[in-house]
């Protein structure tokens, strides 16, 4: 299924001014994403969709709901999605989806202007909206509760000690990059002070510059850790085994009556892709490769093995109200608010209450 962008022209690119001018939600952040626009050349192509056709509308029943869907980073997180496009999960439930990347700093301010329906992300960006902007954005689902970012380094940084003085790129303050930083510098012992910290972006920005020799260090997620690993970077240390609210299903809570019917054919196609991944690997290899766009095979075995057999998608869809709380501390000093907030309250799931277990 080839990307829709469903955006206006005039809709895009006031989304841009209230990016360019600070606006709404200065200090969000999402999953490490390309910094270019979703209408560039650097968007991920969609892989072609089948030949056989759509299974028609029950007879007698009004047209198939849709959904715009968005989503800010290129991870093997999103594989759900994009299998479940792949694989016409979303057709056989009769749910009309479009969906297309869309860079980080404007997809969350598109989902409260209701440009979109449906943001797939981690938490910073939702928990800054509705405590500095009072957005009322909530998760009705999950699709991965871990952390999946890694510390990576040249060859020549053999051990944390070798890191003091160093360049570590990161992103904006209140960022998903900027907390797995602050998340990483305690994990290895270190203090802020005992690094050059720079703030230069997500992934695509993080990755160039760690070839290039430019930074020292810098938090990646696969699949870029694992082709830097291949090109003789290596990880000082991982943060699997933390809990971490990451992809998962955002939607305004003010919406949600109007919205209910395309989510209730969307979540049970959504979770379809999550048990394809495990259950077609080809298929999954091939369409991580393409949005991935990992040349390299082991790479690609490697970044297909991380989501089976080191983490796992979440298959019941629960949001992790520990991962949550986890971001809510981190955020505790950019925004005052997060000190007393709940994770409880960026969550609804009654519509998970109504989708069947299989």
């Amino acid at each position: 299924m080839a990307v829709q962008v469903f955006l206006s022209r005039r809709a895009f690119l006031a989304l841009v001014w209230l990016a360019a001018g600070g606006g709404l939600l200065a200090a969000c952040g999402s999953s490490a994403s390309s910094p270019a626009s979703a209408a560039s050349s650097g968007s991920p192509a969609k892989p072609a969709a089948s030949a056989s056709p759509a299974p028609a509308s029950p007879s007698g029943q009004a047209a198939d709901p849709s959904l715009k869907v968005v989503y800010p980073a290129v991870t093997g997180a999103q594989m759900p999605l994009w299998l479940a496009e792949e694989l016409q999960f979303f057709d056989q439930q009769h749910v009309k989806v479009t969906s297309q990347f869309m860079e980080s700093n404007i997809s969350t301010k598109a989902l409260i202007a209701k440009e979109v329906d449906v943001l797939l992300q981690a938490a910073a960006s939702l928990i800054t909206a509705d405590l500095n902007g009072g957005a009322d954005l909530v998760y009705v689902a999950s699709a991965y509760n871990h952390a999946q970012f890694s510390l990576i380094v040249p060859a020549s940084i053999k051990t944390v000690g070798d890191l003091k003085g160093k360049i570590w790129g990161t992103d904006k303050p209140g960022t998903t990059t900027d907390y797995f930083t602050q998340l990483l510098l305690r994990l290895v012992g270190l203090k802020p002070s005992d690094v050059e910290l720079r703030d230069l972006g997500a992934a695509a920005i993080l990755v160039p510059d760690l070839i290039s020799g430019q930074i020292q260090a810098a938090p990646v997620s696969p699949p870029a850790a694992f082709d830097l690993e291949a090109r003789g970077f290596h990880s000082l240390r991982d943060t699997y085994d933390q809990p971490y609210q990451n992809v998962g299903v955002v939607v305004s809570k003010a919406r949600m009556p109007e919205l209910t019917p395309a989510l209730l054919r969307f979540l049970p196609a959504y979770r379809q892709g999550m048990q394809a991944y495990a259950q077609q690997p080809d298929v999954a290899k091939r369409v991580l490769k393409q949005y991935g766009k990992i040349a390299d095979q082991a790479t690609l075995d490697r970044s297909y093995d991380f989501y089976v057999k080191e983490t796992s998608f979440q298959l019941d869809m629960q949001p992790t109200l520990q991962g949550i709380q986890y971001m809510l501390d981190f955020l505790s000093t950019a925004v005052p608010a997060a000190k007393t907030a709940k994770p409880e309250q960026f969550v609804d799931t009654r519509l998970l209450a109504q989708v069947p277990k299989s």
